[in-house]
């Protein structure tokens, strides 16, 4: 079987290093893929992403039998839709069920309409708008969301009503906006879990449940991020998994089948768990960056026969992971506000780490080429001696002005979930 990967950064380096793990693969490609990637994959310098019909003709050339979406941004432009018109096994939802992650006004009215459980909001097009939002709200901190895809950067948490107007203006808050650009949210309280599921008409399957460490710096302070780390399985409590499942999972599978929308791929649930029981703050349409690095080595597996079935629309199933692991992320100096790229990398070459914004230079050395730059992995029987060994793995790594959070899962050892 011929399989290609859309995308180019960890989450994709970690689903093609599962794929050629395969039995059933005979080969990989990626699309735009990179330098790390080509160590293991076909990466076809001449196609470009954004042209559908040349993605199209590659996948007829290579005889693909099934393309696996990294990102989410191709499956808002419609790249699933396009290539399973023309006969072609996909695993991503469609351009509509990517709109969840796509539109997070669309995301809000779907969780609204099918009684889902997650925070008010109040729309916001003008200056007028935002500025009577936050004036007649009660809440204490202001949570400001751009509808649009963003990069990660379209969310800002601040108690500054001065400086949420501020960061609205960039993404097109003006006195004369007439059109609906954000909403400001109710803030949410508690503690976060990725809930991911893979997803089809029969039915889903979830992945281990980690938790993600979005802020830059030691106890959650410092800008959002892509995520600077990812720890688990964890171990919450069956009374809430049951609840996440039935309030949370399944209303969003009916919405699904109500709406008519074709879903076959991956439903990140972004769940915080509040006082009054589990919330979601987000939806995403794909695995998540760093989560993918985590789930695809714990769950031990053949992930084309699983990513096939999904996307085929036949029953599947997960096992469940048997070991613990931990995933820290190192950065580029500057990230995430302004990554400095180029400083050469030293210790980047093991099995424990996956390769995010990286290339080799002219020496073949590899170089610092983005924000989020390595995801260093540990894995033992308990959860605390995964921390120790990922840490561990990343005292080998050096390049200037590195950055990575020390105390990824600090938090969760020894702590009951429920």
């Amino acid at each position: 079987m011929n399989v290609l990967v859309i995308g180019s950064g960890g989450r994709e380096y970690a689903m093609v290093k599962a794929l050629t793990k395969s039995p059933s693969v005979t080969k990989v490609s990626a699309i735009p893929g990179s330098s790390a990637i080509s160590e293991m994959a076909y990466v076809p310098s001449s196609v470009e992403l954004s042209s559908h019909s040349a993605v199209l003709s590659f996948c007829k050339d290579e005889e693909i039998n099934l393309v696996c979406f990294g990102p989410e941004a191709p499956l808002v432009d419609g790249l699933s839709d396009f290539l399973r018109e023309n006969d072609i096994n996909v695993f991503g939802p469609s351009q509509v069920g990517s709109l969840l992650e796509g539109d997070k006004l669309f995301a809000k009215i779907f969780l609204k309409e099918f009684d889902i459980p997650t925070g008010d909001y109040i729309e916001v097009s003008d200056i007028a708008s935002l500025k009577k939002a936050l004036d007649e709200t009660s809440w204490q901190t202001y949570v400001f969301k751009y509808k649009d895809l963003a990069g990660g950067k379209g969310v800002l948490v601040s108690k500054s009503k001065d400086e949420v107007m501020s960061f609205a203006k960039k993404f097109g808050v003006t006195k004369n906006q007439k059109e609906v650009v954000g909403y400001l949210e109710e803030p949410l309280y508690g503690w976060e879990l990725s809930y991911i599921c893979l997803v089809n008409e029969t039915g889903y399957a979830v992945c281990p449940i980690l938790q993600d460490h979005k802020r830059l710096k030691e106890e959650d302070e410092g800008p959002n991020t892509g995520g600077m780390g990812v720890v688990g399985p964890l171990k919450i409590e069956g009374s809430l998994e049951e609840q996440i499942k039935e309030t949370i999972v399944k209303p969003t599978l009916e919405g699904f089948k109500k709406r008519d929308m074709l879903y076959r791929g991956v439903v990140y649930f972004g769940v915080m768990v509040t006082e009054k029981g589990p919330k979601v703050l987000e939806y995403n349409v794909r695995y998540g960056d760093p989560e993918a690095q985590l789930i695809f080595p714990l769950v031990d597996t053949d992930w084309f026969e699983v990513m096939n079935k999904v996307a085929k629309g036949e029953d599947f199933k997960l096992p469940e992971a048997k070991t613990y692991g931990a995933c820290i992320v190192l950065a580029a100096d500057g990230y995430p506000e302004k990554p400095k790229k180029g400083a050469v990398i030293s210790g980047a070459k093991s099995e424990s780490i996956y390769h995010a914004g990286t290339r080799k230079d002219r020496d073949r050395n590899w170089i610092v080429n983005g924000g989020r730059v390595l995801n260093v992995l540990g894995f033992s029987n308990d959860l605390e001696s995964a921390i120790s060994k990922a840490y561990e793995n990343v005292s080998k790594v050096e390049f200037k002005g590195m950055q990575y959070r020390k105390d990824i899962g600090a938090k969760i050892i020894d702590k009951s979930f429920s």
